[in-house]
């Protein structure tokens, strides 16, 4: 049986060695197949920027206006950096998370019955539409199949990993992410007391079934809007809102960095 597939990936910036890569073989077995490959960048800005407020229905409740100026100013202080994200910098990663977030608005409803995602470091191999295909054979009836985290279990490992990395000055956290709205945003999760902190997922490979659109559009309008009035590490919003939204997850027991048929990082 063949299934209508999408690939997707984003890079928002200066074109180059940033956005997603494949060899030759599997460039070829796509269109073999007849996945649809839709690499958004900076010449979809326009596109992305028409869709980048979130759906006000699902604003989190977080409790940002609650913190008074003096606990502002000690915060400011408590989480200081050394470095933050540039405003510009910040927006091009949310722009990018819209077709990983928000497909459905852009690819029209065309009636796929599984979108891709794969993150723009990766290069993909010759084989590694045949390695999808098993995994849509094998896991295909479930809403999502992601990677479980290779390394931690919890948002709040999670976080006391960007913090520890962010005191340690880390250029790649303090250039992303800003410490003291990433904590903010683990703590609202925490209060609530139906939320089980006890799954963590690496965000670079996301095969979505037909279903997702189908059930759990609201789910898809929420991780964007986290990310939009939180902060864009997805990879917080993630356990929380799938857990919220009763979303029926396939974790792989694979790190997102080995996956077969890729290579993660710049590869000629």
């Amino acid at each position: 049986m063949n299934y209508r597939i999408a690939l997707l990936s984003a890079y928002i910036g200066s074109p180059g060695k940033n956005e997603l890569k494949m060899t030759d073989g599997c460039r070829q077995n796509l269109e073999t197949y007849g996945v649809d490959v839709y690499l958004f960048n900076e010449s979809q800005r326009e596109l992305l920027e028409s869709c980048v407020l979130p759906n006000e229905d699902y604003k989190p409740n977080n409790n940002e206006k609650k913190r008074t100026k003096i606990r502002n100013w000690v915060d400011n202080i408590r989480f200081r950096q050394f470095m933050y994200p540039t405003e510009k910098a910040t927006h091009n990663r949310l722009l990018a998370k819209l077709p990983k977030m928000q497909f459905y608005k852009l690819l029209d409803n065309k009636g796929y019955d599984y979108y891709i995602w794969m993150d723009s470091k990766f290069t993909l191999l010759d084989d590694w539409l045949e390695v999808v295909l098993n995994w849509i054979e094998l896991y295909g009836q479930h809403d999502l199949v992601i990677c479980r985290h290779s390394e931690r279990s919890s948002i709040v490992s999670e976080y006391e990993y960007m913090r520890y990395h962010a005191r340690k000055k880390s250029k790649i956290i303090c250039s992303k992410y800003v410490l003291k709205d990433m904590y903010y945003q683990v703590q609202d999760y925490l209060s609530d007391n139906s939320f089980a902190d006890d799954r963590l997922f690496e965000a670079g490979f996301l095969l979505y079934s037909k279903h997702i659109i189908m059930n759990h559009k609201g789910f898809l309008d929420a991780w964007y809007a986290h990310n939009y009035y939180y902060t864009i590490q997805d990879q917080l919003s993630l356990p929380y809102l799938v857990q919220k939204y009763k979303i029926d997850v396939c974790p792989l027991e694979q790190s997102v960095y080995k996956l077969p048929g890729t290579k993660y990082g710049y590869y000629d």
